[in-house]
């Protein structure tokens, strides 16, 4: 990928360099991003993927990556964090490992975190005025859909946009279908009732805007 001149994150030679910062700056801001997988002794003994110090892999997120996310928040308190989570039980709703992992990433210092790994949408909460989104759910996922046996779980996910102005950040969520038994493997922004689906599973979630007016449609949260 560096030969390719493409960005990444999460994944290195060694733990030090997987629990590294990607930075970018977009109109005057520099937003810092990690990535990291929670820890699963399966994933550890079959696939051994995870970085360790002496050995590639990814990072996790109970690895040095806590200690990572401090020290950037203590050298550069301007810089805004964001950390991608991939964590949850398949098409299962927010569990509380991952509520605890989330907290301590906040207490850490990251301002924004967007998980994924679910396969379906979860819940959102703010710890400490950071936002915390559990589950995107699939964007383009080649699985047959599986929904089937999950009533709970809605067939959707999210399409997360992050809207930067001179002073402000906005979070844009756009829902998709996911479900690829419906859709033939090509998946759009949901309809009305689809959409309202969601915002009745969100709840009273304080969003600053909600667009039913024109598709695709949207929930917006201000993040800064």
């Amino acid at each position: 990928m560096q030969n390719a001149q493409i960005h990444y994150v999460g994944v290195g030679e060694n733990e030090f360099e997987a629990c590294t910062p990607m930075r970018i700056q977009i109109n005057g801001r520099i937003i810092s991003f990690y990535s990291g997988y929670w820890h699963r002794a399966t994933n550890e003994k079959i696939f051994k993927f995870y970085a360790t110090p002496s050995s590639s892999g990814v990072a996790t997120l109970e690895s040095v990556l806590y200690e990572a996310v401090a020290l950037e928040k203590q050298k550069y308190p301007s810089h805004f964090i964001m950390v991608l989570a991939h964590w949850g039980v398949d098409f299962l709703p927010t569990q509380a490992y991952q509520k605890i992992l989330a907290n301590r990433l906040v207490q850490q210092g990251a301002d924004l975190i967007l998980g994924h790994g679910a396969h379906t949408v979860q819940s959102m909460e703010t710890i400490q005025d950071s936002t915390v989104i559990y589950s995107l759910g699939n964007g383009i996922f080649n699985s047959d859909g599986e929904y089937d046996g999950y009533p709970d779980a809605l067939p959707f996910g999210m399409i997360a946009q992050l809207i930067f102005e001179k002073d402000s950040l906005n979070l844009r969520l756009l829902p998709i279908q996911s479900n690829n038994r419906e859709t033939m493997w090509q998946p759009d922004f949901v309809q009305l009732d689809d959409f309202n689906q969601v915002a009745d599973y969100y709840g009273d979630i304080d969003f600053n805007a909600i667009n039913r007016a024109q598709w695709p449609y949207y929930f917006e949260k201000k993040i800064l």
